[in-house]
């Protein structure tokens, strides 16, 4: 039986083993969605593979052309180019992700097996969890070389100690000039082995209860720190790379670094106690940090090298939010060591240990399951809608020669296509920290006016999504001409005028707000619109790319909603839209306004339950189900929006939540809302809709003079409510309601009385 048991758990293990392999590929297995420093990087392995040589200076950039460059990334660069080159493009990066994120896990699970041995859940649980923390940062970068030669150096270290390395830590030197020229996290190599040989140092005297002489094995890993720090500088920059990575983080660099996502710092606070909003893996963070506490705590063997990794550790995920990734690689060895040394000693107390790992393990698989399940990013090359794509092949098609002000994130795709940059990722190694706060700083007509003198700039490429968008919009001396999915491109009117006489959109807004566009109602406004619309869609179906930006049939969809008969084609053109970027929840809005009109209401809700619960969206939903005559549900959904909303509410909603209120009977309801309605409409015809329903509410509550005032105001401002009036007397007498339509003719005759 107990055999059996055994035979089962290996098998499960080895199932979850094969599982996790595949969410590695899986996470390789994704477009390039967000990061621009890929786009560079192949074209400076490019450069390199053609020059024979790393750049000493910019050649990409002409504010920073000529000036020094040190490419502490030029080997990654080079390797990327080969296998983009050679295996296919997206798809040797694709091959190369996973060679390294593939053997980074093989050794990571060789280093926790030598450590736990056959405690399957141990070894299985810590790779999991260390998958979930660090999945976010899988992309084609080179610190994906940093988490490789991390866990080839534990792994080597750790079979050293245990007597078993042979040879093998004599090739770390080897590995440290290839780490050096890959990436700037070669310095933890160098502090990986320094830690070790302090750390056997101070365990041997802690051991003999005294100062003692440093014993062997302090002496042979400190031979090694001395000869990784040598190696370091077998590097084409010499001491200038082998000291960047400290240049980098300190002074006016420290200052830029902060204004980059990544580089920012997390509140300690934030750290260990948040748990929402944040991302998922933070959640895994915090149990693998209480749980390396726990296990250094409970260990009697604690190792000063392990106190030294967490406290390391610790300090560089909360330093920035790049650096949380590294931290599972140096926390679960020491995990790992710590409760197998624990479970030794005490093994009828190890089961709080197993019990927690293998809770684990299904927490992550059902949250990397999830990931994978909902992730629209899955496929190879560069997903649709997240680079400048249309203007910049408008820039190459048009042959147009300038100085080009870009967007900070829009540097990497515009060396990728041969066009000299402004600005791009490579800040703060390449631009002055001065100089990148001018880039951030431009939100006025002077600075801009200034920032353009001074370096000569005739093109402008924007996010659409930008305030700067708007600033250059209201410029006279720029002219918006083409728009993609991301970016708008402006064109200075003197430098460019036969482009600018044939492509300039007039009445095309270039920039957005979240969620939608300012949009005129005149038709022939309109038509102008959807005429530049049809131009811009012409050029790109001459490029191949007319299937790449769905914010243009996105737009000809709203323009369309607003024309005399065009719902049929908004709605080809909203789906189109949807097509091409998949789940949206405004492009879903928006379809769900089309078919509301369409009268098409089953269709209307789907729309407007999948948008989900943004404000508009549920006020959708709520006048759909006004329309379905589900009054119910329409004002609960109507004063969830009008909750969320607060003052800034529709006015329709309060006149749609009053006449549900009327449908329901609720006299106390219908008053609230209408009487707010009828403060806040302007609509005519609402209006009226208004003073008829509040004074039908007030004859029914027998208030006969409320009910006069409402009717009279309904009459004065629609005559066609004196006939509707009449019809409801008799309305009255054919439902035996005498009463009432005593009371109705009673106020009928004051009104005409009064006229």
């Amino acid at each position: 039986m107990e055999t059996r048991n055994n035979l089962l758990q290996k098998s499960l293990h080895v199932s979850l083993l094969v599982l996790l392999g595949v969410f590695v590929l899986l996470s390789s297995f994704k477009k390039q969605r967000w990061d621009t420093d890929i786009f560079w990087a192949l074209r400076t392995g490019e450069w390199i593979a053609t020059h024979m040589s790393v750049p000493e200076t910019d050649p990409f950039s002409f504010t920073f052309h000529g000036r020094e460059w040190i490419d502490f990334t030029w080997g990654f660069q080079l390797i990327a180019h080969i296998f983009y080159t050679y295996l296919g493009g997206w798809w040797g990066l694709f091959v190369l992700q996973c060679i390294i994120t593939g053997t980074t896990f093989i050794l990571l699970y060789l280093l926790l097996r030598t450590i736990a041995e056959d405690r399957h859940w141990l070894v299985t649980g810590l790779l999991y969890v260390t998958f979930v923390i660090a999945v976010n940062r899988f992309f084609i970068r080179p610190h994906l070389f940093g988490y490789l030669f991390i866990v080839t150096y534990f792994y080597i270290f750790t079979l050293s100690e245990r007597g078993r390395a042979g040879r093998a830590i004599f090739f770390l030197p080897l590995l440290q000039v290839l780490w050096t020229n890959i990436h700037s996290s070669f310095v933890l190599g160098i502090f990986m082995a320094g830690v070790w040989a302090l750390g056997s140092w101070i365990d041997n005297m802690r051991e003999e209860g005294a100062l003692t002489p440093p014993p062997p094995q302090t002496w042979l890993y400190g031979g090694i720190t001395v000869l990784l720090f040598g190696a370091s500088f077998i590097n084409p920059y010499g001491w200038k790379l082998v000291f960047f990575p400290f240049i980098h983080q300190m002074g006016e660099n420290a200052e830029a670094l902060r204004h980059i996502q990544e580089w920012q710092a997390i509140p300690l606070k934030k750290f260990l106690f948040e748990f929402y909003p944040s991302p998922p893996g933070w959640l895994f963070v915090k149990i693998l940090w209480v749980m390396a506490l726990v296990a250094m705590f409970v260990s009697r063997s604690v190792k000063t090298r392990d106190v030294i990794f967490f406290a390391v550790a610790t300090y560089m995920a909360v330093k920035h939010i790049r650096w949380i990734a590294l931290f599972p690689f140096f926390t679960a060895p020491l995990v790992a060591s710590n409760i197998t040394g624990y479970t030794e000693r005490r093994l009828t107390r190890a089961g709080l240990f197993k019990l927690t790992m293998v809770a684990l393990i299904p927490l992550s698989l059902g949250l990397i399951l999830h990931g994978v399940l909902t992730s629209r990013d899955h496929g190879i090359g560069i997903k649709p809608g997240k680079f400048p794509e249309g203007t910049v092949s408008f820039i190459k098609t048009m042959k147009l020669d300038g100085n080009i002000f870009n967007d900070y994130v829009f540097g990497g795709y515009l060396i990728y296509n041969d066009i000299k940059v402004f600005i791009d990722g490579r800040t703060p190694t390449l631009y002055s920290p001065l100089f990148f706060w001018k880039s951030r700083v431009v939100k006025t007509q002077e600075r801009w006016d200034r920032l353009v003198d001074e370096y000569s700039l005739t093109m402008a490429l924007i996010k659409r999504g930008d305030g700067m968008c708007k600033r250059l919009l209201s410029h006279e001396d720029w002219i918006p001409v083409m728009i993609d999915d991301v970016s708008a491109l402006f064109l200075k009117r003197d430098s460019f005028p036969e482009i600018i006489e044939h492509w300039e959109l007039k009445h095309t807004p270039p920039c957005y707000r979240p969620g939608g566009y300012e949009l005129p109602q005149e038709e022939e406004k309109l038509k102008a619109i959807d005429e530049e619309l049809q131009r811009i869609r012409a050029f790109y179906a001459s490029t191949g790319l007319d299937r790449r930006f769905y914010s243009l049939h996105r737009l000809t969809g709203l323009v369309y909603m607003r024309m005399e008969d065009g719902l049929t084609r908004a709605r080809e053109e909203l789906e189109m839209a949807l097509q091409i970027k998949g789940r949206d929840p405004y492009i879903e809005y928006d379809l769900g306004l089309v078919e509301l009109e369409l009268g098409e209401l089953e269709r209307a809700e789907k729309l407007f339950l999948k948008a989900g619960s943004f404000p508009e969206a549920l006020l959708g939903l709520g006048r759909t189900y006004h329309r379905m005559k589900r009054h119910d549900e329409a004002l609960r959904i109507l004063e969830r929006y009008m909750k969320t909303r607060g003052d800034h509410t529709e006015p329709d909603a309060y006149w749609l939540a009053g006449k549900s209120c009327f449908e329901l009977g609720d006299t106390t309801c219908t008053v609230k809302y209408l009487k707010m309605a009828e403060f806040v409409l302007t609509e005519p015809r609402k209006l009226a809709e208004t003073y008829y329903y509040l004074g039908s509410t007030y004859l029914e509550l027998n208030d006969q003079k409320m009910a006069t005032l409402y009717y009279s105001k309904a009459i004065q401002t629609k005559e066609d409510y004196k006939k509707g009036l009449l019809e409801l007397v008799e309305i009255f007498k054919r439902k035996n309601l005498h009463q009432r339509a005593k009371n109705l003719e009673k106020i009928l005759s004051t009104l005409i009385d009064k006229n």
